[in-house]
């Protein structure tokens, strides 16, 4: 893993947003909800689908770029070392004891993770040409804070972004 990615992930100040206006620039508009309720209420089918969507997408880039016999890197390694160097601390000291405090299921922690183990993939593929990229933005919605919990009026790239 690129230890000054790693680096950048460690300083994120993971959360400590949450509830509060959103000052930062994001990469979508916004709309912001006030509490967990709200944000696990937006947390529906299609901002799973979209999610999904997006993996897919980087997933397929990753097989495809294999399947031409391109090896830029092995993917199931790179996933190992991202768990290594990042997630598996961010997760024991952050987002689960996180997730404790404000009553979560320990399915809080595995969505963030989630989100953060394939903005470390999709960072591994910044120097291809035709890279997809989602999760990467998406983690700017982290770095000022907050969390990321929904999708709504328009289907990805266009419509708005739901943040807690």
């Amino acid at each position: 893993m690129d230890e000054a990615f790693a680096t950048e992930l460690d300083a994120i100040p993971w959360l400590s947003n949450i509830g509060q206006p959103v000052t930062a620039v994001m990469p979508w508009p916004v709309i912001p909800v006030t509490s967990w309720g709200e944000a696990f209420a937006c947390f529906d089918d299609d901002w799973e689908a979209l999610k999904g969507a997006a993996r897919d997408r980087l997933t397929t880039f990753m097989r495809d770029r294999r399947n031409r016999g391109i090896r830029d890197f092995d993917w199931n390694e790179m996933v190992r070392a991202i768990k290594a160097r990042v997630l598996t601390r961010l997760d024991e000291t952050v987002w689960r004891p996180f997730g404790e405090r404000h009553g979560l299921t320990p399915v809080f922690a595995d969505l963030v993770a989630s989100d953060v183990r394939l903005a470390a993939l999709e960072y591994e593929t910044r120097r291809i040409a035709g890279r997809p990229e989602f999760f990467r933005l998406l983690l700017q919605v982290y770095r000022a804070g907050h969390f990321p919990c929904g999708w709504c009026a328009g289907t990805w790239p266009d419509g708005t972004l739901v943040i807690y």
